[in-house]
């Protein structure tokens, strides 16, 4: 599915995304990330929602989102809640949803001008 062509004012945008892989700017990732728009980290270690830690959301803050966009893979998989609420507690949104609907938003937030942050499971 082909996302955006680009987003002004954006180091990195999600051009297009499947199953397994998705497309920033021009290069195809197939391991999990975090995406900021100015900001890529293409080797964030959880790579399923199974493998997911608290720990690993937690270490999200340091780079002082508005919003996290937890994206969990093709299904829609909510990590236990305790993991969200320190989250929450210092200030920053997180929503949870599948990887396309993740991808899809990050752009939209970004073309906003928000402080977004994309994790990515894929």
């Amino acid at each position: 599915m082909d996302i955006s062509l680009e987003i002004p004012h954006s180091a990195y945008f999600i051009r297009s995304y499947k199953p397994g892989e998705i497309t920033i700017n021009d290069t195809a990732y197939r391991q999990s990330m975090v995406l900021m728009a100015s900001k890529l980290i293409s080797d964030w270690p959880p790579q399923s929602i199974e493998a997911l830690t608290a720990e690993h959301l937690l270490s999200l803050l340091t780079y002082q989102p508005e919003i996290i966009l937890l994206g969990t893979g093709t299904k829609h998989s909510f990590p236990p809640i305790e993991w969200l609420i320190p989250i929450q507690q210092a200030g920053v949104g997180i929503e949870v949803m599948s990887t396309d609907a993740a991808a899809r938003t990050f752009n939209v937030l970004v073309s906003e001008g928000r402080n977004v942050m994309a994790a990515l499971l894929l």
